[in-house]
């Protein structure tokens, strides 16, 4: 049975062309496991010492009103088959995660994808798979920082991701220190330690790239077919007018479902089987539909530019279809207005956050964030920036949840809960990145068959990167969502991947002649 073993793995440890790699250790499955099993008999201890408290903590995290009823109301007996069934399918699951690594990524697509759905069976399927593959990925993550911390940091790429954990982790902490802090800890450190540098370290290649990208796009390929069939499922698909699929909003939908869409995109322009590449071209333009018909500008634009993007490298006619899907997708949301005044609301929606709707947030967050410009204000502090503290006790003894305003930004939001110091950092990984993507794009040396396969990585992180700017990916209480899922493996794959590209097909020195006396025009003889 082939499983992650205690192996070594290969790093770039330098910049442009170096050569020099460190070897990093991946934890053997019975260290994930001992790991899994100690943490899961701490929850177990803390339920029986403070059953109730805890519960009420859970069922506040449950999108579900049913599991929220079922959590805190929770006996002894329930809390008794809970422990045993959490122990003996943590077996199962670290043997299956361990097993079937590869399908991990595309698999928690589908899980991120719909575990807030409106569709109370879907949405259980959907919210199990995620949290139980975020318990194997956070397990792994921790024990693989401890394992290779100091190789990590020396890796002059990777240390600026580690240093932004890190401080997230102290401000978390010492600043937040609620149970909201310590889960977005948790879910940072599964998702940009644990899958962008060791779950994905079989990424070594431009044929391992290739079918990481194929995952993605089969990924898509269901996420899509699950959203068109929501007019089957359910009646209140739609939102004033504006598709929704199962989210509760309909930019949510739109906004995480743009990262798989390109991914479609891109199997219909790479692919050679004609009968693959007309399902995959066929679905990308009902998806793009489907966006414009939700109404979400940002992610519009951002697949808009991504698929620009693609055709630039591969040449397609793929914007010929683009332009039908546009048209298409405008007629679909005209023709979803039921009623004359859904006109008028989606005139007023487009008057109000074009012209101060989301200026005057951004207004807002960013007197909140001079308050504490450095360091920010934490995870769960920025409620109370918000709210009064009589406000939250009361929220509390009636167990509602009281949910942060939206600042309509990832930069705000990273700023506002972890300070300039966090925003900083990411915008470094983003720039550095994004750098050495244009560096292989526009190289003359690079084929263009390796171009065609690390474009997608690209034009995904353009994705993330565009929608950013009017929509906060972060979300507000760690839980975690599709978006922070793949920005930070995509932020090491450019890098890294493109600085081998980079060093495999730049032209060795040695072939590279000194230029002759004769030929340096500022070479005079002495007087």
């Amino acid at each position: 049975m082939a499983m992650v073993g205690s192996r070594k793995i290969g790093v770039l440890s330098n910049t442009d062309y170096a050569e020099e790699t460190h070897n990093l250790t991946l934890p053997n499955p019975g260290d994930i496991i001992m790991a899994m099993i100690f943490a899961w008999a701490l929850f177990c201890f803390f339920l029986v010492l403070a059953g109730k408290r805890v519960l009420g903590v859970m069922s506040r995290q449950a999108s579900s009103l049913e599991l929220k009823n079922a959590i805190a109301n929770g006996d002894e007996a329930a809390l008794t088959l809970l422990m045993v069934v959490g122990s003996l399918s943590i077996f199962i699951l670290v043997l299956l995660c361990l097993k079937y690594r590869k399908a991990i990524f595309p698999v928690m697509l589908f899980g991120l994808s719909f575990a807030a759905a409106q569709w109370l069976p879907l949405h259980d399927f959907a919210a199990s798979i995620k949290y139980l593959c975020l318990a194997v990925l956070a397990s792994f993550a921790g024990l693989f920082l401890l394992k290779n911390f100091w190789i990590l940091i020396s890796t002059p790429y990777i240390r600026i991701l580690v240093a932004l954990f890190i401080w997230i982790a102290i401000v978390s902490i010492f600043v937040g220190g609620r149970f909201d802090d310590f889960w977005f800890v948790s879910v940072f450190l599964a998702f940009a330690i644990g899958v962008a540098i060791g779950w994905c370290n079989y990424i070594d290649d431009i044929e391992s790239l290739c079918a990481f990208n194929r995952n993605i796009a089969w990924a898509g390929l269901v996420i899509t077919f699950i959203h068109l069939s929501t007019p089957i499922i359910i009646d209140d698909y739609l939102q004033q007018g504006r598709f929704r699929s199962y989210d509760s909003r309909a930019t949510a939908f739109g906004v995480f479902y743009a990262p798989v869409l390109i991914a479609m995109f891109w199997m219909g322009m790479f692919e050679k089987r004609v009968i693959i590449k007309w399902v995959f071209q066929l679905a990308a333009v009902a998806g793009v539909i489907l966006i414009l018909w939700s109404g979400t500008r940002s992610a519009a634009g951002a697949t808009v530019a991504a698929v620009f993007l693609l055709w630039w490298v591969f040449k397609t006619r793929i914007l010929l279809y683009v332009f039908m899907a546009i048209v298409l997708g405008l007629s679909a949301q005209i023709i979803g207005l039921s009623e004359q005044e859904d006109f008028g609301l989606i005139a007023d929606r487009v008057e109000e956050e074009g012209a101060s709707g989301r200026f005057d947030v951004w207004v807002e967050y960013s007197e909140i964030i001079l308050r504490s410009p450095v360091y920010g204000h934490s995870s769960s502090g920025v409620l109370r920036q918000i709210y009064a503290e009589e406000y939250l006790n009361l929220f509390t003894r009636i167990n509602a949840t009281a949910k942060t305003p939206s600042p309509h930004n990832s930069y705000i939001g990273i700023t506002v809960r972890f300070g300039i110091v966090a925003l900083v950092l990411y915008l470094m990984l983003i720039f550095k990145s994004l750098g050495r993507a244009r560096n292989v794009l526009l190289s003359e040396f690079v084929p263009a068959e390796d171009k065609q396969v690390y474009v997608l990585p690209v034009a995904i992180l353009l994705v993330i990167c565009i929608t950013g700017l009017t929509e906060d990916i972060v979300p507000e209480n760690g839980k975690g969502n599709l978006a922070t899922f793949m920005a930070f493996p995509l932020l090491v794959l450019c890098e890294a991947m493109g600085a081998k590209l980079l060093r495999k097909y730049s032209e060795p020195m040695v072939n590279i002649q000194p230029p002759k006396e004769s030929d340096n025009i500022l070479h005079s003889e002495p007087l």
